[in-house]
C-alpha cells in the first residue's frame, strides 16, 4: 500500500507542476480573502508588542509554510511558565511529555516513542546524553539542555521534506538561535530570579543574560548569552520494587483462609526520598559577517554543563524474600487478584542508600558559509558536537533487620506498618532513630558497591546545499550532499564491597537524621513507619562511607588502598573484579543526498523530492565467554530511499488545506545496536543488544485544514497516520554463557532479552486547535488531540489516547496574566515480550505566570508551577491485575524575578 500512495502523490505533484501559472488575481478593496500562496501573507498589525504578537508570528509562520508545522517564537516560549523546551513544546497539539522527575523530559510526537523523533539545533544535530544511572545510551534528546529563553523559534515539523535530516517518524523539532543581524543594533537583556518549592522549602537562584550588537551597515554582528540556572528537586514517593505472582514466588496451594487462585503482590513496598541539586551553566554565541549582499559567514557555538548529583534513600519492607515461610503470613485477603492485606512475621526490613555524582557536558560548534546571486544559492555547513554524561560514580550501601509488619497493597496506594523486630526490639522503639540498624549484634550492613556508567556521544558532519531559482511553476530546485560520522558509547563498571567487610556496621556510619516533617504528605495510606524513619543527612555520607572502606581483601587490592581508589584503578574488562554491565561503542557513518523542488500554481503550492541514505554502523562490545573478555566488532549497512510530497491548496476565504506523505526512518537506539550482553547470575537471565538491527520504517500521511477566521486567530484540524514497519521489540531466548567472574567458571543457560526487527505498528489520530485574539487584550489557545496506536504489544509506549491544552491570557501595556492547563490520558511506560508492564496514570498540570511592566525596559516576572501538586502515579498491569508501581509528589514551585531588555 505504501508505493501506490507515493506514486499517486508524485503524479499529482508532477501534474500540478506542469501547469502554467496564471498571474495572481487582484484583490478588490475590502475583500478579506488571502492573496495567492506564492505571495507573502500578512496578518493584521499588532497592537501590543509582546506575547500576543509572538502568537501572531507563530500563526503566520505556520500559514506560510509548505509543511505541516507547529511554531513557537521567542517571546512565546519565554512567556510560557516552563522550566525547559520540552514543557514549552507540550502545549502544542499532538505533543506530550513525561514528568518522572517533575520536569518534562521525554517528548512524544503524534503517539510515537520519544526515541523515534529528532531535535535539530539550527538545522543540525546536537549531541545528547542522559544523567540517570538506569538510563542506557539512546537517541533521546536531553530537553534540559536548552532553556526557552535562549531560542528565537522552535518549530515542530509533523510532515517531512527531503531537505530536512532523516531520522524522525513522529516529527522533527528544529530549534533556531537568534540572528545578530536581525536584531536591534544594540540589545542587552536578561533576568534574575529566585524559585521556591513548597515541598523542599528551598530557594534557588537563576540568572541569564544576552548581549547582541551589529554595525550600522548590518555587515558584522555578534551575539553572546550566558546562564546559570539552579533547581533543587525533591521527589517523595512510594514504590513497589517488582510485581511478583504466586507462581513466580513458588507458592503452592492456597493462603491460610483463602480459596485457591492466582494472585500478584509486590516483592517489596518502599518509601523513597530522592534529592537532586541541579545546576545548569551554559554559554552560547554567534558571529555573523556579511561583507556584501552575496556572501554571509556564520560561526556559532553552544556549551552547557549540567551538574545532576543526587541522593536516593529507600526504606523497604521485603516480604518477597520470605515467601518460603508461608506460615508466617496471617490475616491475608485477596481482592481483584491482588494480595492486598496481610500480616507477615520476620521479613527483611531494608534500607538502601545511594549517592550519585552525575554530570553532562554538551558542546556544539557550527560554521556556515552562504553565497547567493540571481542564479544560485550555495551553502556549505560543517560542525562538531559532543556530549559526555551518565553517572560518574554511584555509591551504594544497604542495611537490614528482620521485622514483623502489616502490609496493604492496591492499584493506587501501598503501605506497611512495622510492629516489631523479633529478637531485637519487640516494639521497634529504636527503629526510626536508626539505632536498630547495626547496634544490636546483627550483621545489618548487608551489601555495598561502587558503580559508574559514563556515556559519550559525538558527531561531526559536512553538508553542501544548492538552490537554483526558476521562473514559472517551479519556483526553485534544491539539491544537497551530507557526510556525517556519529560515535556513541557507554562503559559500565561495578565493584562490590568485599564480603569480609559485611560485618556489624551501624547505619549511623553514613550520617542520618530525621525525615522532613512533610515527607510523603499528600500521598494516600502513609503510615508512621514510612514517614518517620531516618534518612541520610548529607549528600556525601554514603560516598564517604563506601569509598573509604579498605580494599585489602578485594582481588588484587592492597592494604591502605580505599575501595574508591581500587575502583578507579581497575580495567573495565576485568570480570574477575567487575560485574558485567553494558559496555560498548558504535560508529555510525552516514552518506545522504537529496533533490527537492518547490512549486506554486494558482491556489496550489508545495514541494516534492527524494532523499537517499546509506548508513554503516560498526559496533564493538566485550565477549564475556572468554577468560579475559575480548573486544568483538561487527558491521551493519543498510540503504533507504525516502520520497516525500507536501501540497497546500488555498481555498480562499482565509482557508487552506494541506496534504503530505513521506517515507521516513528512525534508527535504533545506540544501546540496542551493539552486541553486548549483561548476565544476571542469580536469575540466569540477562539483556543484550543486536548488531544486525535495521531502522524503523514508516509511511506517514498528514491532512490539515486551517481557517484563519479573524485577526490573529485560527481554527485547525489535523489528521495524521503513521504506518510503521521493522518495529523493534524485545524477546527472550536461551543462550549458553560461561561466566568467568564466578568460581569454577560455570557454563549455564541464560534467558537473554535482545531487540529484533519484525514488528508492525500504527499511530493515527486527529487534533483540533483554536487560537483566538479577543477584544480588550484577552485571548486563548485550546487544543485537543485524540490518538490511537496499535502493535503486537498493544498500544505504543508514551502514547496517550487523549490530550487537552487550554491557555487563556490577558495582556495590555502594563503586563501579562496567563494560565496554562494541560491534561493527558494514561499511557504505557514500559513493555516486554508483547506485554505492557507499567502504565502511567492520567496527569494534570496547572501553571500560571504574570509579567508586570515597570518601565519599557524592566518588568517583574512571577510564575507558579504545578499548582495542583499533582501525583505522578504508575501501575503494574502485566499480570492482568493492577498493582501500584510507584507514586510521587514534587511540590509546587513559585518564582519571582526581574527581567530587563535594552
Amino acid at each position: 500500500m505504501k508505493l501506490p500512495a507515493l506514486v499517486l502523490a508524485f503524479g499529482l505533484a508532477g501534474t500540478l507542476a506542469a501547469q502554467t501559472a496564471p498571474p495572481p488575481p487582484a484583490s478588490p478593496a475590502g475583500d478579506n480573502t488571502a492573496p495567492a500562496t506564492d505571495q507573502p501573507v500578512q496578518l493584521d498589525q499588532f497592537v501590543v508588542n509582546g506575547y500576543s504578537q509572538s502568537l501572531a508570528e507563530s500563526l503566520q509562520a505556520k500559514r506560510e509554510s509548505d509543511e505541516d508545522v507547529q511554531v513557537i517564537t521567542a517571546q512565546d516560549a519565554s512567556s510560557f511558565p516552563d522550566q525547559n523546551l520540552a514543557e514549552s513544546l507540550s502545549h502544542l497539539p499532538g505533543i506530550t511529555i513525561d514528568r518522572l522527575f517533575g520536569e518534562g523530559e521525554r517528548v512524544s510526537i503524534l503517539g510515537t516513542d520519544p526515541n523515534l523523533n529528532r531535535v535539530l539545533y539550527n538545522g543540525e544535530p546536537v549531541s545528547s546524553a542522559d544523567w540517570y544511572v538506569l538510563d542506557n545510551a539512546s537517541r533521546q534528546f536531553n530537553y534540559l539542555l536548552i532553556s526557552p529563553d535562549v531560542i528565537s523559534q522552535a518549530a515542530v515539523y509533523e510532515s517531512w521534506e527531503p531537505s530536512l535530516l532523516e531520522g524522525s517518524i513522529g516529527g522533527t523539532v528544529v530549534v533556531d538561535s537568534r540572528d545578530p543581524l536581525g536584531m536591534a543594533p544594540l540589545d542587552f537583556s536578561g533576568s534574575v530570579q529566585e524559585a521556591f518549592n513548597d515541598r523542599s522549602r528551598k530557594w534557588e537562584p537563576s540568572e541569564n543574560i544576552m548581549f547582541a550588537w551589529h554595525n550600522d551597515a548590518k555587515t558584522l554582528g555578534l551575539i553572546f548569552g550566558a546562564e546559570d540556572l539552579r533547581d533543587y528537586v525533591r521527589r517523595d514517593g512510594v514504590e513497589s520494587l517488582a510485581e511478583e505472582t504466586q507462581s513466580s514466588l513458588g507458592v503452592g496451594g492456597a493462603l491460610p483462609g483463602q480459596p485457591p487462585g492466582n494472585w500478584v503482590t509486590a516483592e517489596a513496598v518502599n518509601s523513597a526520598l530522592f534529592l537532586q541539586d541541579r545546576q545548569h551553566q551554559g554559554v552560547n554565541g554567534d558571529l555573523a559577517w556579511k561583507p556584501n549582499d552575496n556572501l554571509r559567514i556564520d560561526l556559532n557555538g553552544l556549551w552547557v554543563k549540567q551538574t545532576m548529583n543526587n541522593v536516593n534513600f529507600s526504606y523497604y519492607m521485603y516480604p518477597g524474600d520470605n515467601w518460603s515461610g508461608l506460615p508466617n503470613i496471617t490475616n491475608a485477603t485477596v481482592t481483584n487478584g491482588v494480595l492486598n492485606n496481610y500480616t507477615i512475621n520476620s521479613a527483611p526490613l531494608v534500607i538502601d542508600a545511594f549517592n550519585r555524582a552525575a554530570q553532562i557536558v554538551t558542546q556544539d560548534y557550527n560554521a556556515k558559509i552562504e553565497y547567493k546571486n540571481d542564479d544560485v544559492d550555495l551553502v556549505t555547513n560543517a560542525g562538531y558536537t559532543r556530549a559526555t554524561g551518565g553517572t560518574q560514580h554511584q555509591f551504594f550501601a544497604e542495611w537490614f533487620v528482620f521485622a514483623n509488619a502489616n502490609i496493604k497493597e492496591g492499584p493506587s496506594s501501598s503501605s506497611f506498618q512495622v510492629t516489631g523486630l523479633p529478637g531485637v526490639d519487640p516494639n521497634a522503639a529504636n527503629l526510626n532513630s536508626g539505632a536498630d540498624f547495626g547496634n544490636s549484634g546483627e550483621p545489618s550492613f548487608d551489601y555495598g558497591n561502587i558503580a559508574s556508567n559514563p556515556e559519550v556521544d559525538d558527531e561531526k558532519w559536512m553538508q553542501f546545499d544548492a538552490t537554483f531559482p526558476i521562473k514559472g511553476v517551479l519556483k526553485d530546485v534544491k539539491a544537497g550532499l551530507r557526510f556525517s560520522d556519529h560515535k556513541a558509547g557507554e562503559t559500565g563498571d561495578v565493584v562490590s564491597v568485599p564480603g569480609s567487610l559485611e560485618v556489624v556496621t551501624p547505619l549511623s556510619a553514613i550520617g542520618v537524621g530525621p525525615a522532613p516533617s512533610n515527607y510523603l504528605s499528600g500521598l494516600p495510606g502513609i503510615t508512621s513507619s514510612m514517614a518517620d524513619h531516618v534518612v541520610a543527612s548529607s549528600y556525601g555520607g554514603v560516598a564517604n562511607f563506601v569509598g573509604s572502606l579498605s580494599a585489602a581483601t578485594a582481588p588484587g587490592g592492597s592494604a591502605g588502598e580505599s575501595l574508591l581508589q581500587y575502583f578507579n584503578s581497575q580495567p573495565t574488562a576485568d570480570t574477575a573484579v567487575f560485574t558485567a554491565t553494558p559496555t560498548f561503542t558504535i560508529d555510525e557513518r552516514i552518506t545522504a543526498g537529496y533533490a527537492e523542488a518547490d512549486f506554486a500554481s494558482g491556489p496550489i503550492s508545495g514541494n516534492f523530492g527524494v532523499r537517499a541514505v546509506e548508513t554503516t554502523t560498526t559496533s564493538a562490545s566485550y565477549n564475556l565467554s572468554t577468560p579475559t573478555p575480548t573486544l568483538m566488532t561487527l558491521q551493519n549497512t543498510y540503504d533507504n530511499v525516502l520520497p516525500a510530497v507536501n501540497l497546500v491548496y488555498d481555498l480562499g476565504g482565509n482557508q487552506l488545506v494541506r496534504f503530505s506523505t513521506a517515507e521516513v526512518i528512525s534508527r535504533p537506539n545506540t544501546s540496542a545496536e551493539a552486541n553486548y550482553v549483561e548476565l544476571y547470575d542469580s536469575t540466569l537471565a540477562g539483556v543484550g543488544g543486536n548488531a544486525d538491527l535495521k531502522p524503523y520504517e514508516s509511511t506517514n500521511f498528514n491532512a490539515d485544514y486551517e481557517w484563519y477566521f479573524a485577526k490573529n486567530s485560527a481554527f485547525v484540524v489535523d489528521l495524521f497516520y503513521r504506518d510503521i514497519s521493522n518495529y523493534i521489540l524485545n524477546a527472550s531466548n536461551p543462550e549458553q554463557w560461561t561466566d568467568y567472574s564466578l568460581a569454577g567458571h560455570p557454563t549455564e543457560t541464560y534467558e537473554i532479552s535482545r531487540p529484533s526487527n519484525g514488528g508492525a505498528a500504527t499511530s493515527d489520530g486527529i487534533s483540533l486547535a483554536i487560537q483566538e485574539e479577543l477584544p480588550c487584550g484577552l485571548g486563548a489557545n485550546l487544543n485537543y488531540t485524540r490518538t490511537h496506536t496499535s502493535s503486537s504489544i498493544g498500544a505504543l509506549p508514551y502514547a496517550s489516547n487523549n490530550e487537552v491544552n487550554f491557555s487563556p491570557y490577558f495582556e495590555n501595556k502594563w503586563g501579562l496574566l496567563r494560565m496554562v492547563y494541560s491534561w493527558r490520558d494514561a499511557y504505557i511506560t514500559s513493555s516486554f515480550n508483547g506485554t505492557a508492564l507499567v502504565t502511567t496514570e492520567p496527569y494534570t498540570e496547572l501553571d500560571a505566570n504574570a509579567q508586570i511592566n515597570i518601565t519599557k525596559h524592566f518588568a517583574i516576572v512571577i510564575q507558579a508551577l504545578n499548582l495542583l501538586d499533582e501525583t505522578y502515579l504508575q501501575e503494574f498491569v502485566g499480570s492482568g491485575a493492577s498493582l501500584l508501581a510507584d507514586e510521587y509528589k514534587f511540590g509546587r514551585t513559585y518564582t519571582a524575578g526581574i527581567h530587563w531588555n535594552f
